[in-house]
């Protein structure tokens, strides 16, 4: 497979990625966060090499099953553009039988940079591209952001945007009035996103803007209040809890095992809560 993608003990880190080596140098085979995994899954058969028809294909299929559970309206979290075209071609056709908010996967500067030009080009009947993703951290398994990196949940964890970079983003979408969501998990990562939000705001306030926190297993008291005086909104996943089973527990300290998904204290505090899978 690394032969197949061309990596090569030569190859850099992409932006956001790593490809991990060993201490001679040679790639052991392991790629960490979606730049990196992306120059391999590109060239698998059924996965990679995807064309919008096929993502036309399997966005109906998708989109059936939803309306049978009775959901009306969906968002798709984390899309590229060519899963974007998709959901256009389909909105346009008239074959898109529920809207659509579709959220562009950003996983640097450039990119944020190229996308920002193209965001409204994707727009089509009942489809919309809403705003942006962006991942912090990885999850449980070892990529949670966490300030105690000596945690199971951590021990391989990097941020996948420096701070400045991360701000940029985040600014630079809030000013335009799109909506930005982050995937955050660990600790670190929910402090990492909120200063960016809490910095765009600052720069350029809006009343209704929508920014999201995307899982945000482990919340403290003082990230709640900030959270709800910045006017954040908090998307998590119950799944995660059969899903993950113990281990949302046993790869943290107790502390960090007795706030895991506090849902009913962020209603309490007013803060809105979307529940997704």
């Amino acid at each position: 497979a690394l032969a197949a993608a061309g990596i090569t003990r030569a190859t850099i880190n992409p932006s956001g990625g790593v490809i991990e080596k060993d201490s001679s140098g040679e790639p052991t085979g392991i790629l960490l966060n979606t730049p990196a995994t992306y120059m391999v899954i590109r060239y698998v058969p059924g996965i990679g090499g995807m064309t919008s028809q096929d993502w036309q294909d399997k966005i109906l299929l998708g989109v059936k099953d939803c309306i049978s559970e009775g959901n009306t309206y969906l968002r798709d979290a984390k899309i590229n553009s060519l899963q974007a075209e998709a959901y256009k071609n389909l909105a346009t056709n008239g074959e898109l039988t529920t809207g659509v908010a579709g959220y562009i996967y950003i996983t640097n500067l450039q990119d944020a940079n190229t996308v920002i030009e193209k965001m409204n080009d994707f727009n089509a009947n009942i489809f919309k591209v809403s705003g942006i993703k962006l991942q912090i951290d990885g999850v449980m398994d070892g990529g949670a952001l966490m300030y105690d990196s000596s945690l199971a949940a951590s021990k391989s964890a990097y941020p996948y945007y420096s701070q400045n970079d991360l701000n940029k983003i985040v600014s630079m979408f809030n000013r335009k009035g799109y909506q930005v969501t982050i995937h955050v998990w660990g600790d670190k990562a929910v402090d990492m996103a909120i200063d960016a939000i809490e910095a765009a705001l600052n720069e350029y306030p809006r009343a209704d803007h929508r920014h999201t926190l995307e899982h945000a297993i482990y919340l403290t008291t003082q990230q709640l209040e900030r959270i709800k005086k910045l006017g954040i909104f908090i998307s998590s996943q119950p799944t995660y809890i059969s899903f993950y089973g113990l281990g949302l527990q046993r790869t943290v300290n107790d502390e960090l095992a007795s706030r895991i998904f506090p849902f009913k204290t962020i209603l309490d505090m007013g803060i809105p809560l979307a529940l997704g899978t």
